[in-house]
């Protein structure tokens, strides 16, 4: 059967990243929406779609757009999608996410930011767990966090490298025998 996993990373917010309970600016909001109808034109049918977002108020505000946009209630919320310690990493650098990457291919990570290996089985547990039940598992959550998935994950790992900017997504559609 097949399956179909996307990553959007949340539309834009305000620029005060000290404000952990940020939401997002009106670009934000319609970067979701024409994010959303370009999923929508993509899934066109199929099957049962699950959403499930990060733990923070820009993600959940992005995943309800999309499924207002796609007659969707199944929605989930997980705290495992996202890099524990990456923000304590990225204070004053320019690129944080070049430079975790860097930082992880020479293996020279901080020991307080999480490596890639502990990303992707997070982002194993929640997606796996919900593939049983569903044929399309949208994520929504932090641009780091994904742009790792995107760089390191088996099923990604041949998509576009470049970092996926706000209120963008990329999917892979893959054979599953559950």
């Amino acid at each position: 059967m097949k399956k179909t996993i996307i990553i959007v990373r949340h539309g834009e917010t305000t620029k005060n990243k000290t404000n952990s309970d940020r939401g997002l600016t009106l670009v934000g909001r319609k970067q979701m929406v024409l994010s959303a109808t370009k999923i929508k034109k993509l899934l066109s049918p199929k099957g049962k779609i699950a959403i499930v977002f990060g733990n923070s108020r820009r993600t959940m505000l992005s995943a309800n757009i999309i499924s207002t946009m796609l007659n969707n209630s199944v929605v989930f919320s997980s705290p495992n999608l996202r890099l524990e310690g990456f923000s304590r990493f990225a204070e004053r650098l320019s690129n944080p996410v070049q430079r975790y990457i860097e930082s992880s291919l020479n293996n020279k990570l901080p020991e307080y930011v999480e490596t890639p290996a502990i990303a992707i089985n997070k982002f194993n547990s929640v997606t796996d767990s919900l593939l049983s039940r569903f044929d399309v598992i949208i994520v929504v959550s932090h641009g780091g966090f994904l742009d790792v998935i995107a760089k390191f994950h088996p099923l990604f790992i041949k998509a576009n490298r470049t970092p996926i900017n706000y209120g963008k997504f990329r999917h892979i559609f893959f054979e599953d025998n559950l």
